[in-house]
């Protein structure tokens, strides 16, 4: 049975502490066994309180230690990486609304940043059956289906069928999303080609004759104000007044409409009736 611990004792015999720690033959003992000999020596010299203050305290610096390492493993981690959080690109978050009838919530890559106004971006004008139309400033290769993207997708109503949504876009021009049941005028801006999209969708609407004999119509929807000046009687400001209605009311639904803007009388609407289309 072993005799209860008398911090007053004398500490153990330590004379051939080199022999038990290397060989028999007696050995020195190398520096860490020296160091481990020491603080052997002073721990037995030490009282019980003194034995656990100093345990509690050397349990307290590991902790501060791996502490600290941590803190400094994590700040390290942060400085290396990305902000958390950063936008990668504004305007897609400002631009894009995911509307009734949208697929999809991934903001189109073809939206130019708001403040990034690069000279070969594309300014193109969205109308008809989508939730935001508006003007919308996109990139060179932002197709059709970008643009209805941008203003927020299309209406439960919307005739999405009657659109190209693969098209490529054209500078200053005016994309229409008819609704469903509205008539679409002949070829349309939304089927034509990205050099000439814009006159194919402004005239149309009236049969064609082989050759082109019969001359195309004039499309209240499509029609930009140099080609709404074409008609007879219609100068800057009336094809401005046009142009300013179907923007604030949507697109036109009928020819008589036009009787709906300012200038447009029964003597003005009977000469143009011929001459028109939606």
């Amino acid at each position: 049975m072993t005799a209860p611990f008398n911090p007053h004792q004398n500490p153990p015999d330590t004379t051939s502490f080199g022999t038990d720690l290397k060989t028999a033959e007696g050995v020195p003992p190398s520096r860490v066994g020296a160091l481990l000999f020491r603080l052997r020596e002073l721990w037995w010299r030490l009282s019980d309180t003194h034995r656990i203050l100093l345990a509690i305290a050397l349990v307290v610096a590991l902790a501060s230690g791996v502490f600290v390492l941590r803190s400094l493993d994590s700040a390290t981690a942060a400085a290396g990486d990305p902000e958390v959080g950063a936008p990668v690109l504004e305007a897609e978050s400002e631009l894009l609304r995911e509307g009734p009838g949208s697929e999809t919530s991934t903001a189109p890559s073809s939206v130019v940043p708001s403040g990034a106004e690069p000279e070969d971006a594309l300014m193109v004008h969205v109308v008809g059956a989508v939730s935001a139309p508006g003007l919308y400033r996109m990139a060179t290769n932002a197709r059709f289906d970008d643009a209805v993207r941008v203003a927020g997708g299309p209406l439960p109503e919307a005739n999405i069928a009657a659109v190209n949504l693969a098209r490529k876009l054209v500078d200053g021009e005016q994309l229409r999303v008819p609704a469903m049941g509205e008539p679409v005028a002949g070829p349309s801006e939304n089927t034509g080609a990205a050099g000439n999209s814009g006159a194919a969708g402004a005239l149309g609407g009236g049969d064609t004759a082989a050759g082109g004999a019969v001359p195309q119509k004039v499309s209240l929807n499509n029609a930009t104000a140099v080609q709404l000046e074409t008609l007879p009687r219609v100068g800057p400001a009336l094809a401005a007044r046009i142009i300013e209605w179907r923007s604030e009311n949507g697109p036109f639904r009928s020819v008589a409409d036009l009787g709906r803007v300012s200038g447009f009388g029964p003597k003005m609407m009977a000469s143009l009736r011929e001459k028109v289309s939606l």
